[in-house]
Protein backbone atom coordinates (compact mmCIF):
# COMPACT_ATOMS: atom_id res chain seq x y z
CA UNK A 1 0.00 0.00 0.00
CA UNK A 2 2.74 2.28 0.55
CA UNK A 3 3.97 2.02 -3.55
CA UNK A 4 0.19 2.76 -4.18
CA UNK A 5 0.07 5.59 -1.97
CA UNK A 6 3.77 7.37 -3.34
CA UNK A 7 1.57 7.00 -6.71
CA UNK A 8 -0.93 8.37 -5.66
CA UNK A 9 0.34 11.97 -4.64
CA UNK A 10 3.99 12.36 -6.17
CA UNK A 11 2.78 14.55 -9.26
CA UNK A 12 0.61 16.71 -6.46
CA UNK A 13 2.76 18.16 -4.05
CA UNK A 14 3.92 21.41 -5.09
CA UNK A 15 6.77 23.83 -3.29
CA UNK A 16 6.10 27.06 -2.99
CA UNK A 17 8.62 29.54 -3.10
CA UNK A 18 9.25 33.21 -2.81
CA UNK A 19 11.55 35.24 -4.52
CA UNK A 20 14.39 36.79 -2.17
CA UNK A 21 14.77 40.70 -2.70
CA UNK A 22 18.10 40.78 -2.84
CA UNK A 23 18.77 37.58 -4.09
CA UNK A 24 17.63 37.03 -7.48
CA UNK A 25 19.26 33.69 -8.21
CA UNK A 26 17.65 32.20 -5.19
CA UNK A 27 14.36 31.41 -3.93
CA UNK A 28 13.09 31.04 -0.37
CA UNK A 29 10.87 28.34 0.55
CA UNK A 30 7.76 29.49 2.47
CA UNK A 31 5.64 25.99 2.70
CA UNK A 32 4.06 23.25 0.58
CA UNK A 33 0.97 22.95 -1.11
CA UNK A 34 -1.47 20.53 -2.62
CA UNK A 35 -2.47 20.73 -6.56
CA UNK A 36 -6.25 19.74 -6.47
CA UNK A 37 -9.06 19.75 -8.84
CA UNK A 38 -12.84 20.45 -7.03
CA UNK A 39 -15.70 20.20 -9.53
CA UNK A 40 -14.23 22.98 -12.48
CA UNK A 41 -11.60 24.47 -10.40
CA UNK A 42 -7.78 23.80 -10.11
CA UNK A 43 -6.78 24.89 -7.10
CA UNK A 44 -3.36 24.96 -5.09
CA UNK A 45 -4.17 24.45 -1.66
CA UNK A 46 -2.19 24.88 1.90
CA UNK A 47 -2.18 26.78 5.37
CA UNK A 48 -3.82 29.92 6.20
CA UNK A 49 -0.09 31.47 7.35
CA UNK A 50 1.23 30.35 4.38
CA UNK A 51 -1.20 31.76 2.28
CA UNK A 52 -0.70 35.37 3.82
CA UNK A 53 3.16 34.81 4.00
CA UNK A 54 4.13 38.76 3.41
CA UNK A 55 7.31 37.20 1.59
CA UNK A 56 4.26 35.99 -1.09
CA UNK A 57 2.95 39.48 -2.00
CA UNK A 58 -0.61 37.47 -3.20
CA UNK A 59 2.29 35.68 -5.87
CA UNK A 60 3.89 32.00 -5.61
CA UNK A 61 6.63 30.56 -7.05
CA UNK A 62 6.61 27.07 -7.68
CA UNK A 63 8.37 24.53 -10.29
CA UNK A 64 7.67 23.65 -13.82
CA UNK A 65 9.13 19.87 -13.33
CA UNK A 66 8.93 20.13 -17.70
CA UNK A 67 11.43 22.66 -17.76
CA UNK A 68 13.21 22.06 -14.22
CA UNK A 69 12.86 25.74 -13.52
CA UNK A 70 10.91 28.27 -11.52
CA UNK A 71 7.78 30.23 -12.52
CA UNK A 72 5.06 32.49 -11.07
CA UNK A 73 1.72 30.55 -10.82
CA UNK A 74 -1.58 31.38 -12.73
CA UNK A 75 -3.68 32.56 -9.73
CA UNK A 76 -6.41 34.71 -9.64
CA UNK A 77 -7.07 34.86 -6.18
CA UNK A 78 -6.91 33.28 -2.43
CA UNK A 79 -8.97 32.12 0.03
CA UNK A 80 -8.84 31.35 3.10
CA UNK A 81 -10.72 30.78 6.55
CA UNK A 82 -11.85 34.24 8.60
CA UNK A 83 -11.43 31.44 11.52
CA UNK A 84 -7.60 32.47 12.61
CA UNK A 85 -7.48 29.35 14.91
CA UNK A 86 -8.58 27.10 11.22
CA UNK A 87 -5.54 27.61 9.31
CA UNK A 88 -6.37 26.74 5.88
CA UNK A 89 -7.04 28.34 2.16
CA UNK A 90 -6.47 27.86 -1.34
CA UNK A 91 -5.27 29.71 -4.29
CA UNK A 92 -7.65 29.24 -7.57
CA UNK A 93 -5.49 28.45 -11.02
CA UNK A 94 -6.56 30.44 -13.94
CA UNK A 95 -5.62 27.11 -16.03
CA UNK A 96 -4.28 24.39 -14.97
CA UNK A 97 -0.60 23.10 -14.62
CA UNK A 98 1.15 21.21 -16.79
CA UNK A 99 3.66 19.47 -15.06
CA UNK A 100 1.70 18.20 -12.35
CA UNK A 101 -1.01 16.26 -12.10
CA UNK A 102 -3.88 17.56 -9.46
CA UNK A 103 -6.22 15.34 -6.64
CA UNK A 104 -9.88 15.17 -7.04
CA UNK A 105 -11.26 16.17 -4.30
CA UNK A 106 -14.24 14.45 -3.99
CA UNK A 107 -15.91 13.87 -0.38
CA UNK A 108 -14.82 14.85 2.85
CA UNK A 109 -13.66 12.14 5.21
CA UNK A 110 -16.09 11.48 8.21
CA UNK A 111 -14.43 9.05 9.69
CA UNK A 112 -11.03 7.44 9.84
CA UNK A 113 -10.36 4.01 9.22
CA UNK A 114 -7.20 2.93 10.60
CA UNK A 115 -4.00 5.44 11.93
CA UNK A 116 -0.94 5.14 9.93
CA UNK A 117 -0.14 8.74 8.72
CA UNK A 118 1.74 9.91 5.95
CA UNK A 119 2.22 13.18 5.83
CA UNK A 120 4.30 14.89 2.71
CA UNK A 121 6.00 18.46 2.31
CA UNK A 122 9.42 20.06 1.41
CA UNK A 123 11.14 20.91 4.72
CA UNK A 124 12.79 24.09 5.17
CA UNK A 125 16.68 22.04 5.06
CA UNK A 126 15.73 23.20 1.38
CA UNK A 127 15.09 26.63 1.65
CA UNK A 128 17.47 28.71 -0.55
CA UNK A 129 17.63 27.11 -3.78
CA UNK A 130 18.58 27.72 -7.45
CA UNK A 131 16.37 27.63 -10.18
CA UNK A 132 17.85 24.70 -12.13
CA UNK A 133 18.72 22.88 -8.26
CA UNK A 134 14.29 22.14 -8.08
CA UNK A 135 13.69 18.46 -7.95
CA UNK A 136 10.44 18.55 -7.13
CA UNK A 137 10.37 15.44 -4.58
CA UNK A 138 8.64 15.98 -1.48
CA UNK A 139 9.42 14.18 2.00
CA UNK A 140 7.45 11.68 3.18
CA UNK A 141 6.95 11.64 6.82
CA UNK A 142 5.47 8.49 8.71
CA UNK A 143 3.37 8.66 11.73
CA UNK A 144 0.53 7.37 13.90
CA UNK A 145 -3.28 9.31 14.31
CA UNK A 146 -3.06 10.16 18.07
CA UNK A 147 -5.77 12.43 18.38
CA UNK A 148 -9.03 13.67 16.30
CA UNK A 149 -10.89 17.06 17.50
CA UNK A 150 -12.23 20.13 17.11
CA UNK A 151 -10.26 21.00 14.01
CA UNK A 152 -7.02 19.54 14.50
CA UNK A 153 -5.66 16.66 13.80
CA UNK A 154 -2.94 14.99 15.66
CA UNK A 155 -0.02 12.86 14.68
CA UNK A 156 2.89 11.08 16.54
CA UNK A 157 5.92 10.69 14.26
CA UNK A 158 9.13 8.98 14.43
CA UNK A 159 12.19 11.12 12.67
CA UNK A 160 13.90 7.38 12.08
CA UNK A 161 10.59 7.31 8.96
CA UNK A 162 11.39 10.06 7.05
CA UNK A 163 12.15 9.63 3.30
CA UNK A 164 12.31 11.56 0.39
CA UNK A 165 12.14 9.76 -2.92
CA UNK A 166 12.06 5.79 -1.22
CA UNK A 167 15.35 6.77 0.96
CA UNK A 168 15.68 7.39 4.37
CA UNK A 169 16.68 11.30 5.03
CA UNK A 170 17.31 13.52 8.14
CA UNK A 171 15.51 16.75 7.54
CA UNK A 172 17.38 19.63 9.59
CA UNK A 173 14.27 21.53 10.05
CA UNK A 174 10.46 19.95 9.29
CA UNK A 175 9.17 23.82 9.48
CA UNK A 176 8.75 24.50 5.90
CA UNK A 177 6.35 21.42 5.47
CA UNK A 178 3.38 24.08 6.66
CA UNK A 179 0.45 23.35 4.14
CA UNK A 180 1.77 19.75 3.28
CA UNK A 181 -1.09 16.96 3.07
CA UNK A 182 -1.65 14.07 5.37
CA UNK A 183 -3.01 10.71 4.08
CA UNK A 184 -4.50 7.86 6.44
CA UNK A 185 -4.05 4.85 4.87
CA UNK A 186 -4.30 0.85 5.44
CA UNK A 187 -4.16 -1.75 3.39
CA UNK A 188 -7.32 -0.66 1.29
CA UNK A 189 -7.91 2.90 1.27
CA UNK A 190 -5.99 5.87 0.94
CA UNK A 191 -7.65 9.30 1.90
CA UNK A 192 -6.88 12.54 2.66
CA UNK A 193 -7.63 13.81 6.19
CA UNK A 194 -5.79 17.06 6.30
CA UNK A 195 -3.19 20.08 5.92
CA UNK A 196 0.04 20.13 8.28
CA UNK A 197 -0.28 23.35 10.55
CA UNK A 198 2.47 22.72 12.80
CA UNK A 199 5.19 20.85 14.24
CA UNK A 200 6.99 20.27 17.41
CA UNK A 201 10.28 18.52 16.81
CA UNK A 202 11.30 18.05 20.37
CA UNK A 203 7.79 16.09 20.86
CA UNK A 204 7.69 14.54 17.82
CA UNK A 205 3.94 15.79 17.07
CA UNK A 206 2.34 17.14 14.47
CA UNK A 207 -0.72 19.00 13.88
CA UNK A 208 -2.65 19.46 10.96
CA UNK A 209 -6.48 20.75 10.25
CA UNK A 210 -8.91 18.55 9.43
CA UNK A 211 -9.96 18.37 5.32
CA UNK A 212 -13.71 18.50 6.01
CA UNK A 213 -13.45 22.32 6.75
CA UNK A 214 -11.47 22.74 3.02
CA UNK A 215 -15.09 21.11 1.83
CA UNK A 216 -17.11 23.86 3.94
CA UNK A 217 -14.66 26.61 2.81
CA UNK A 218 -15.32 25.36 -1.10
CA UNK A 219 -18.74 25.52 -0.74
CA UNK A 220 -18.88 28.79 0.97
CA UNK A 221 -16.75 30.47 -2.07
CA UNK A 222 -19.17 28.42 -4.42
CA UNK A 223 -22.20 29.44 -2.97
CA UNK A 224 -21.04 33.16 -2.63
CA UNK A 225 -19.67 33.25 -6.15
CA UNK A 226 -22.89 31.78 -7.78
CA UNK A 227 -25.14 33.85 -10.34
Amino acid sequence: MKEELKSYYQNSIIPIFAHLPDEHEKVELVGTGLYAKYNDMYLIVSDRHVIKDKRLKEKIVIPNNSTNQLEVAPTTNFITCDNPEIDLGFYILSEPLNSFSPIELKRPVTSFKGNNIRFVGYPASKAKCKYSDVKGKPYAIEGILSGNTGFKILIDYDEKNIYIDGKKTTPQDLHGISGGPAFIYNDNEIELIGFTESVDPKEKKLAATRVDFLYKLLEKYINENSL
